[in-house]
């Protein structure tokens, strides 16, 4: 989340700034704690396939995981699932979906509701 985004960044060593600011910086610091939540978030797929075995895939929303998943860090965030070793085949092959709607989950709450 955005919180923790810079939460991270400050733990770092970074300026405080805004999630925001952060995503669309192109400075070392920036790119740093990117770097290092786009690890993690592929570090926490991996858990979460063993966990639950996804098979239909895993599914994403918000802001920062559009930026995370965009193409300059989609590879970062996929690549622990991508080499995984135990189950390689199986966790490489579950889907990892961006929804980009903001208003998603209040229309899975609407439908939940009527």
């Amino acid at each position: 989340s955005g919180p923790g985004l810079v939460g991270l960044h400050q733990a770092l060593g970074g300026s405080v700034v805004s999630a925001a600011e952060i995503a669309a910086s192109n400075g070392p610091e920036a790119q740093q704690t990117l770097a290092i939540l786009a690890d993690a978030l592929g570090q926490h797929f991996c858990d979460l396939a063993y966990l639950y075995w996804p098979t239909g895939g895993m599914y994403l929303n918000g802001s920062l995981a559009q930026v995370l998943l965009q193409d300059a860090w989609r590879d970062a965030v996929l690549a622990p699932m991508q080499s995984e070793t135990w189950f390689s085949p199986e966790v490489a092959a579950i889907p990892v979906h961006l929804i980009t709607s903001d208003t998603a989950a209040l229309h899975g709450c609407a439908r939940v509701l009527c």
